[in-house]
């Protein structure tokens, strides 16, 4: 039987209500592209309504909910499923874990499993309470996505998920960090407004897989900031690193004066620090994707990134692609790039590849599908 109202999908944006992360560039970039599709009806929901409002824009067939609960216990429990049962959603989008009572069919993404690839990371209490609550989501999932086919993989041995009910859905790049500003003029904006030249650039959360303490070591131990460099970290502190902190308090003050923190730019601003940088490294540990190296290569800039997890997909990096836990190794490409940056060349090529292979729209499309599928097999 057919219906003819439209499709009326609900997502669980709450994610914009705090700290930039990956599940906000996934909710952000998936759904500009599919907001406004004929036949869909999209509501998003976050307590800052106004935040979603700015990045979607208004326009017709999307309605922006505002959720009221900040304990995400009441949000899936109470909240959402009353929301839901308002609306008369046909389909709701929840990232990792979904609510327990179901109102109608759930699209679920697990974007990686990452207590379970790096148990050391985590305590005992927390991988067993993770475990069961991502494993039981996903087994009640009507759609069950994942961003990379490490993760995939990852799900179906710990999670044990069957591997063919998981769909990919990657990550995408934005298409600003493509083009745009020349080097030369994106280095001058970033002088000019920040005060900052001749760095070398980090973006991303802190947390101790994150693995800043390695770059710290690498900068200050062949000391580029005697050379006029300066280390530049974009992102903000989302879980304790004693490591990174242990470090920081034994820096000189040349060291420090050399050392740049900025917990979050305007997201217009971040395609020009890619663009002005020297040397983008992701010296991470593991990750269940790993956006930013891939907005570093769209800009067109050498980047030293680590092969580890799913950052292993990332291949085209070729020799600039390596363990993390070879420090030597990395220490070595890390001194060889700045010494010769990587041909324009290869830059292009490199970029040509993640626009071809990571892309909003090809993603958006997939979900669709999927989404139009099951929607034949309900109720009108």
């Amino acid at each position: 039987m057919t219906n003819h109202r439209p499709i009326r999908l609900f997502v669980d944006a709450h994610v914009f209500d705090g700290p930039y992360q990956g599940t906000r560039s996934f909710i952000g970039g998936l759904y500009r592209e599919l907001a406004g599709r004929e036949g869909i009806e999209l509501y998003l929901a976050a307590r800052d309504t106004a935040a979603l409002k700015e990045h979607f824009g208004e326009r017709d067939g999307v309605h922006f909910v505002p959720l009221r609960s900040r304990s995400s216990y009441r949000r899936l429990l109470l909240e959402i499923p009353a929301l839901l049962r308002r609306h008369r959603i046909d389909f709701a989008h929840f990232q990792y874990i979904a609510p327990p009572l179901k109102r109608c069919r759930y699209i679920v993404t697990t974007h990686d499993v990452l207590f379970c690839d790096l148990p050391g990371a985590y305590t005992m209490g927390y991988r067993l309470l993770k475990r069961w609550l991502y494993g039981r989501t996903a087994r009640r999932a009507d759609i069950l996505t994942t961003v990379s086919a490490h993760a995939r993989g990852a799900m179906e041995r710990h999670l044990r998920v069957p591997r063919e009910r998981v769909h990919l859905l990657p990550n995408g790049v934005a298409p600003h960090f493509y083009g745009g500003a020349p080097k030369g003029e994106a280095a001058r904006y970033i002088r000019e407004k920040y005060g900052l030249e001749c760095f070398v650039l980090l973006v991303s959360r802190f947390e101790p897989r994150k693995n800043h303490a390695l770059l710290l070591r690498l900068f200050f131990g062949s000391g580029l900031h005697r050379q006029g460099y300066r280390l530049v970290l974009i992102g903000s502190p989302t879980l304790p690193v004693p490591e990174l902190d242990e470090l920081l308090g034994r820096l000189s003050p040349s060291e420090q004066e050399a050392l740049h923190h900025l917990p979050w730019v305007p997201p217009e601003d971040l395609p020009y620090f890619y663009k002005a940088a020297e040397l983008f490294l992701y010296p991470s540990k593991g990750e269940g994707f790993g956006i930013p190296p891939l907005e570093a290569a769209a800009a067109r800039t050498p980047v030293l990134c680590s092969n580890a997890l799913a950052l292993g997909d990332f291949d085209f990096f070729g020799p600039d692609h390596l363990d993390p836990a070879d420090e030597r190794a990395f220490a070595t490409r890390f001194q060889q790039l700045l010494q010769a940056p990587t041909p324009e060349s290869e830059l292009q090529r490199r970029a040509a590849l993640v626009q071809a292979r990571y892309c909003w729209k090809r993603s958006a499309d997939t979900l669709h599908q999927l989404i139009l599928a099951h929607h034949q097999n309900l109720p009108a």
